[in-house]
């Protein structure tokens, strides 16, 4: 998920995704700062309900910004998703 409003909760985007399916992970890194990316990578249950996050989520409005772009987690813009993932959090809250 990229495009995130910097002012949006770990919670909130757990809420959005989870419109067309459970989630099983959400990695939503921070930066130095502790303020959150502007992009998040999360695990669906069903491959089906991560395709059809990628066609219903986009362009949608997240908290009054800007359109997310959803995409499929064949690209993630940080690297390795298994470093990545040590400082994720997953549904839950707890440490990945």
């Amino acid at each position: 998920v990229h495009f995130i409003p910097p002012t949006v909760s770990r919670q909130e985007v757990v809420e959005f995704m989870q419109q067309v399916g459970p989630l099983t992970t959400l990695i939503y890194p921070t930066h130095c700062a502790q303020a959150p990316l502007v992009s998040a990578m999360c695990k669906y249950s069903s491959e089906e309900s991560a395709r059809r996050a990628t066609i219903v989520l986009s362009s949608c409005e997240l908290l009054g910004g800007k359109p997310v772009y959803v995409r499929l987690a064949d690209y993630w813009p940080f690297g390795d998703v298994t470093s990545a993932s040590r400082n994720g959090l997953d549904v839950d809250g707890d440490k990945t």
